[in-house]
């Protein structure tokens, strides 16, 4: 509570300082970025956000003092000591949109959509599904079994089930209006048009269940076989053109620098509980987490994950039930929990409109 009216208080004082005193453009601008960053941390009503709002005060009390012709005095070693953030950093968050969340969530047999502290939005039935799309119309894509797509105000306008699907474990739509699937009852990945016709089906070498299965720009796709323990990209004429083996794939996705970033659970005798980036010819870019990392990467079940423009990522640790944000330096992280969230498996990450 001190932190928090601490806060509040000289956010208030450094309107006052900066309303009051003419100084350069670029300088208010970067006290309005300051100052819109503590209000940002207040408003999080955390005490680590709030204390990392404390440590911008330094820097606006150096902004106001330069303002000013006399030179200001020499900074004392405790205001050093807490002047820690990044100005870009700092901007970028201060800019930052609130973030909305979806979950296919295995344990409440949902799909919940929640903002980052938390606080649920909507939530629609989807059994025990593991996948969950979020489609440019701001209708969702989910997996209940069938294929189903359904509005905000929660009617389904497109589904297909069985005879065409059997047990459907993921889903994305498609550029064209089509739609693939993960079909795990028929050990294929279909691909199925509106009307429901399937255009293209691959049948998974030894029958292998899958996981998340994802379209590349390159018309490829990324097959998380989990049964095998390999992620699989394969071209439209069903040639199997790289392959990693890692222990129980989750998800998998191809990065703009033509790595691919992958979600190691557990399952089919293997675990592994880590993020791992690798190239084309297979070599480590980095690794977070694995049963033998470091204590303060420990994952505990990583399955889905939604990588920001940033390099910023969210991953459900779905045994915890929490969403791990891991910072692009993969340095720091925090938590993220909601009543609404019991084993997140999917999630989709978004600002919000």
């Amino acid at each position: 509570a001190l932190i928090r009216y601490g806060l509040s208080g000289w956010i208030s004082g450094c309107h006052c300082l900066f309303d009051q005193r003419v100084a350069p453009p670029s300088k208010l601008m970067y006290s309005n970025d300051l100052i819109a960053f503590a209000q940002y941390c207040l408003s999080a009503c955390h005490p680590d956000s709030m204390l990392a709002g404390l440590r911008t005060a330094p820097q606006l009390c150096r902004l106001y003092m330069s303002t000013i012709e006399t030179p200001p005095p020499k900074s004392p070693p405790m205001f050093k000591a807490a002047a820690l953030f990044d100005v870009a950093s700092l901007a970028a968050t201060a800019t930052r949109a609130e973030v909305h969340i979806y979950a296919a969530d295995h344990n409440t047999g949902k799909v919940v959509k929640f903002k980052e502290d938390g606080t649920p939005l909507w939530d629609f039935p989807n059994r025990s599904a593991h996948d969950v799309q979020l489609l440019p119309n701001g209708n969702v894509l989910i997996n209940p079994g069938a294929v189903q797509e359904v509005t905000p105000d929660k009617q389904i306008v497109w589904e297909v089930g069985a005879p065409v699907v059997q047990s459907a474990e993921a889903c994305q739509r498609l550029a064209n209006g089509n739609t693939m699937i993960a079909d795990n009852g028929a050990h294929a990945v279909l691909i199925v048009t509106p009307s429901k016709e399937v255009v293209w089906k691959y049948e998974v070498p030894d029958k292998a269940s899958m996981r998340q299965v994802r379209a590349l720009e390159n018309g490829n796709i990324l097959i998380c076989a989990s049964g095998k323990h390999a992620v699989l990209e394969v071209n439209p004429a069903k040639e199997i053109v790289w392959k990693y083996e890692v222990p129980f794939p989750y998800l998998a996705q191809r990065l703009e620098n033509g790595n691919t970033l992958i979600s190691s659970g557990a399952g089919a005798g293997q675990k592994g509980y880590f993020l791992i980036e690798v190239d084309m010819a297979a070599k480590t870019i980095w690794k977070y987490g694995g049963i033998d990392g470091p204590k303060e990467e420990l994952l505990n079940w990583p399955s889905g994950f939604s990588r920001m423009a940033d390099g910023t990522i969210y991953v459900s640790e779905c045994l915890s039930a929490v969403i791990r944000v891991i910072s692009p330096d993969r340095k720091s992280f925090k938590l993220i929990k909601s009543p609404s969230m019991k084993h997140a498996a999917t999630i989709v990450v978004v600002d919000a409109k």
